[in-house]
């Protein structure tokens, strides 16, 4: 009897300690899992700059956008300003962290992605809805009334921001339309308001040119303040900060070495979003650490190699990749594309899939309406 009862317990104490053991590598199981969704998911958001010391901005161009907020709150006129740059050099992020610094509400205006029609009509219930306003006349009654009325939850003065431009004001002859909003809004307006405009190499595409000319901008009074694109030092030692940051807390995360951080950097052309996305890329492949061990006379081969690891061919990289495929070139009197969508995904050493989810996310965006998907 007691012999039973001591291997019954042997039994238990073993199956417990058994138990302990698998669940233990449950945890461990999951808790990778999690470290490889948190690796997987958009650095952008992850690494975005959360304060002013993180911005990667020249001392100079800080200290005027700092300069124009001080004038702006001591003016009695509202202030209008225009910050103009390249692609990928934080200008939205800067004017969000030094309103914020010189303790400004940031408001920013969004388009509406509502039907833009004068009438909208049921045609099951017969029955005519109230006129819609169209997006210039939103879009100078948010500025009006955002600017003269506060929030409920704060006493601070407001700034208003605006990058997503109301889709009338992209198609040409509307800029009067306009320029009528902006009078009125410098009559009526309380709160300084700040435009977001990425450079153009076409002057026609480019709405800096084309919504605010320079006579609009002297009768006005409109500022200018220009961005210049993230140096490769400052580059260089934000991919290095990012590295450090998901090497201590992911256990699947292979360093870089400083080849292919170079290499990234200077693809990038001062797009830190395009550097940044470039570093997930190359990180998840895991075929580039025997790469960039390479030295000697075979280094400027290792550096080819990196080079189309990070998405270079015929100088295009993975987002130019995503370009080609969303508007595609076709060649002179044939019916054919220069480029095939197949053969795009395979040119970069990482997974197809990294390249298509890129390509499926901003498919339906070049669209003007469902109908034409």
């Amino acid at each position: 009897m007691e012999a039973t009862v001591k291997a019954t317990k042997s039994e238990n104490a073993k199956r417990s300690t058994s138990e302990i053991k698998t669940n233990v590598a449950k945890r461990r199981k999951k808790e990778v899992v999690i470290e490889k969704r948190e690796m997987k998911a958009s650095w952008l958001k992850t690494f975005e700059p959360k304060q002013v010391s993180d911005l990667l901005l020249h001392a100079k161009k800080l200290e005027d956008i700092r300069n124009w907020f001080k004038l702006a709150r001591s003016s009695k006129l509202n202030r209008i300003l225009l910050l103009t740059g390249p692609t990928g050099c934080l200008k939205l992020s800067t004017a969000r962290l030094v309103a914020n610094e010189a303790n400004y509400v940031v408001k920013e205006y969004v388009t509406s992605t509502a039907i833009d029609r004068d009438l909208l009509y049921d045609e099951k219930s017969s029955s005519t809805f109230e006129a819609q306003p169209n997006q210039a006349e939103k879009f100078k009654n948010y500025l009006l009334k955002s600017s003269n009325y506060g929030t409920l939850f704060s006493s601070k003065d407001c700034v208003i921001i605006v990058k997503d431009f109301p889709n009338i004001f992209l198609r040409k002859g509307n800029e009067e339309e306009f320029a009528e909003i902006l009078t009125v809004y410098k009559a009526k307006g309380t709160a300084p308001l700040i435009f977001i405009l990425t450079e153009s190499p076409s002057k026609a595409s480019n709405l800096e040119y084309r919504l605010f000319p320079d006579s609009l901008r002297a009768a006005l009074g409109i500022e200018s303040i220009e961005m210049n694109a993230v140096s490769a030092t400052n580059m260089k030692k934000a991919m290095k900060v990012i590295c450090a940051t998901m090497k201590a807390s992911t256990v699947d995360f292979q360093q870089p070495s400083d080849d292919t951080l170079e290499s990234i950097v200077a693809q990038s052309q001062g797009d830190i979003r395009n550097a940044v996305n470039n570093l997930q890329l190359i990180t998840q492949q895991g075929s580039f650490n025997e790469i960039v061990s390479l030295r000697g006379p075979k280094k400027a081969i290792a550096r080819a190699k990196i080079d189309k690891g990070v998405g270079k061919d015929e100088l295009m990289d993975i987002l130019h990749g995503v370009g080609r495929a969303l508007y595609p070139k076709w060649e002179v009197n044939e019916a054919k594309l220069t480029r095939r969508p197949e053969d795009l995904a395979d040119i970069f050493q990482t997974q197809p899939v990294n390249y298509m989810e890129l390509v499926h996310s901003n498919y339906l965006k070049r669209f003007g309406s469902i109908e034409d998907v």
